[in-house]
């Protein structure tokens, strides 16, 4: 429903919001090979951008960012393919949003592998590459494959991305784990 996506970016800029993302977070091969579409991978992020960009309407206060999503099920860092795998796909879809977004946010990484293998392939096609880990746990101190976040936030800060950011986590856990970023 590209209507009601449009219609969602427009209310999140109405709201104030002065980023919106790129609607591709479930746009990849492993998750579209479950209805046998994995070939419209290029065909679904370019919409999403497109999308996104119609909302946007020109507004130079707004900016996108671009998806770079985990290729496998969110908090399943078991799932998580080969490193080439990644490569192939993360190239392909950032040759895809290379002039069209403002950033790249690779999103919800539940590995240091994944969010590593996102984050380098981001760097060559934005100057903004943004990256963030989900926590779990009691505390949030670790990733869901039990990497420690700190660990997560140092590797992240070897490839000098613009920023590092934590998502899917526990309310109450957050302030202490800003802390740690």
């Amino acid at each position: 429903h590209p209507d009601a996506i449009i219609e969602v970016h427009k209310d999140n800029i109405a709201a104030g919001c002065n980023i919106i993302t790129t609607n591709n977070y479930y746009v990849t091969p492993t998750i579209l090979s479950r209805n046998g579409i994995e070939h419209k991978t290029n065909e679904l992020t370019q919409l999403s951008i497109d999308l996104a960009k119609t909302a946007k309407n020109g507004n130079k206060d707004v900016l996108i960012a671009g998806s770079f999503p985990p290729m496998e099920t969110s908090f399943r860092p078991d799932l998580t393919p080969s490193k080439t795998i990644m490569d192939d796909f993360y190239s392909s879809i950032g040759s895809i949003m290379e002039e069209q977004v403002d950033i790249i946010l690779c999103e919800s990484m539940s590995s240091i592998k994944e969010g590593i293998t996102a984050a380098s392939n981001a760097v060559n096609y934005s100057d903004r590459v943004w990256l963030s880990w989900t926590a779990r746990g009691l505390s949030g101190e670790s990733l869901p494959n039990g990497e420690l976040l700190v660990d997560a936030i140092n590797a992240g800060n070897e490839l000098k991305v613009e920023c590092q950011l934590i998502n899917c986590l526990a309310m109450d856990c957050v302030t202490k784990q800003i802390e740690t970023l």
